[in-house]
């Protein structure tokens, strides 16, 4: 079902309706008015403004003395078909404006009819520059490879090998056990873990969320360091399952983080760590020492 009002039938069932370019009889009645009122109007004003009416004195110098407009101005015939011609013109502008024969405004305002006639200039110069150097033929953008394509393309894949490689020692430790586990107490937000190199040294650490966007002084946990904060959680993981003699160092430590951990949490201020486990709940408080 069509719309209401679309499409529009065709024709005027009602007439032929307004003429274009008729007034509405309220307006034509008004002027019908106005004009036969017009010379006593005209005379009450007169004799208003006579009487220092200010309003009546402001209206009839409208109209007897209207604001000024710019007058034409003559300078002569003015060579304008080459840039070089339009370099002279602009000079004896400034000359004319300089001498008073014409104003600044005016000035300005032939000023900026030359820039335009030189931009004019400038596009059809280069056009014709173009279809010189084309003969008014259409050559292809292509040209011989410098390289060949093999040997380009490994260079790109080298290239991406070496920014990956960089984007991974940057600021992601990628050996970073407590990776989505590790959080502040205080807080409530995640560590996330970031390194740094100090004399030729890589150093590990994990970092507040919070104070790193909020500042450090907003968060008690700061930052801790990595090995820390790792042997700790693995040593008391350590007592559920036999690591070996050093369980810093045995391969079931990511095992371990995969599977028992859930959650551990960390609280700078008093140095506690909780460490909740996936089936067996959290293991008992204890603190990080040096």
């Amino acid at each position: 079902m069509p719309a209401r009002g679309k499409p529009f039938a065709p024709g005027n069932k009602l007439g032929r309706g307004r003429p274009r370019g008729s007034r509405n009889k309220t307006t034509l009645l008004a002027q019908e008015l106005l004009d036969s009122y017009a010379e006593p109007l005209v005379r009450k004003c007169l004799h208003m403004a006579l009487q220092a009416d200010p309003k009546a004195m402001q209206l009839c110098m409208d109209r007897i003395l209207p604001a000024r407009r710019d007058l034409p101005v003559k300078i002569g015939k003015l060579p304008m078909s080459t840039a070089a011609e339009l370099s002279k013109v602009s000079e004896m502008v400034l000359q004319k404006v300089a001498s008073g024969q014409i104003t600044v405004t005016q000035g300005l305002g032939f000023s900026e009819l030359i820039e335009n006639r030189r931009g004019t200039i400038e596009t059809v110069e280069v056009d014709a520059r173009v279809r010189a150097l084309l003969k008014g033929e259409l050559h292809p953008g292509e040209h011989p490879a410098i390289i060949d394509l093999p040997l380009w393309r490994e260079v790109q894949e080298r290239l991406k090998a070496g920014k990956r490689s960089r984007l991974d020692q940057a600021g992601q430790p990628q050996d970073a056990l407590l990776r989505g586990l590790l959080f502040c107490e205080a807080c409530g937000t995640p560590m996330v873990p970031a390194c740094t190199t100090k004399k030729n040294r890589r150093h590990r650490y994990y970092a507040c969320l919070s104070a790193q966007k909020k500042g450090w002084k907003t968060c008690p946990s700061r930052a801790l360091p990595a090995r820390r904060i790792e042997d700790s959680v693995i040593e008391r993981l350590g007592q559920l399952r036999p690591l070996g003699a050093d369980p810093a160092r045995s391969p079931d430590r990511r095992y371990l983080m995969e599977n028992l951990v859930e959650r551990v949490t960390y609280h700078g201020g008093t140095g506690q760590v909780r460490i909740t486990l996936t089936k067996s709940g959290p293991l008992p408080k204890g603190g990080i020492h040096d």
